[in-house]
């Protein structure tokens, strides 16, 4: 866990930004943080006007639809909401601020349940006496999907199965979360699905 000192109060006339654009190549030297060790949200504010920052390899449980915020400079941002977890700890939640042109193109709007990411400069937060993260502007977050169940991650299925005497400390990570995830968090639903199941306000089926 780090501490950054930096000029990116996150309500500026600059842009925020934390747009991945691709998922990028992940920084394998970068440390790592458990959820269960961040700091509780009464330590939060002690470290201002410092900003704490955090590398994380966490599965995703939710992402929710952006939304279109407008500040108070009149500038019109994408915030998308993540709720992620590992082997430590769930329910954490990230937010992401996203230029309104890149945001559907962005990483973060292409993640998917049960994903295994890492996140690299997180910010540390408090709102309502609970601890989120949220992307630094300037591009300083960055977003790498590690392990996808369908393929497509850094690491394979059969790469995070293998016993590794190295132990990367990145790679064993994201080893632990991937089987956290699939044993907790369910995938993402198909559409069909979605449509097969009945509102409870839809009338019973015609038995006639």
């Amino acid at each position: 866990m780090t501490t950054t000192t930096t000029d990116g109060s996150f309500m500026s006339n600059d842009t925020f930004t934390s747009d991945p654009g691709s998922i990028v190549p992940p920084q394998l030297s970068c440390h790592l943080s458990q959820l269960k060790d961040i700091p509780p949200a009464r330590q939060i504010p002690s470290l201002q006007p410092n900003v704490k920052t955090i590398n994380l390899v966490v599965g995703v449980i939710s992402i929710a639809q952006p939304r279109t915020v407008t500040t108070r400079w009149g500038t019109s941002l994408s915030l998308v909401e993540v709720l992620v977890g590992d082997e430590s700890k769930c329910g954490f939640g990230i937010t992401f601020w996203l230029s309104k042109d890149a945001a559907l193109q962005s990483a973060v709007t292409t993640l998917r349940r049960q994903d295994v990411v890492l996140v690299r400069n997180i910010a540390l937060h408090v709102f309502r006496n609970k601890v989120y993260g949220q992307s630094l502007r300037r591009g300083l977050t960055e977003l790498s999907l590690l392990w996808r169940k369908d393929g497509g991650g850094h690491y394979s299925t059969r790469d995070l199965s293998r016993d590794d005497p190295s132990k990367h400390p990145q790679k064993e990570k994201a080893r632990v979360v991937k089987n956290w995830v699939i044993q907790f968090v369910g995938g993402d639903i198909p559409l069909e699905s979605k449509r097969s199941k009945k509102s409870w306000d839809d009338p019973p089926d015609d038995s006639q």
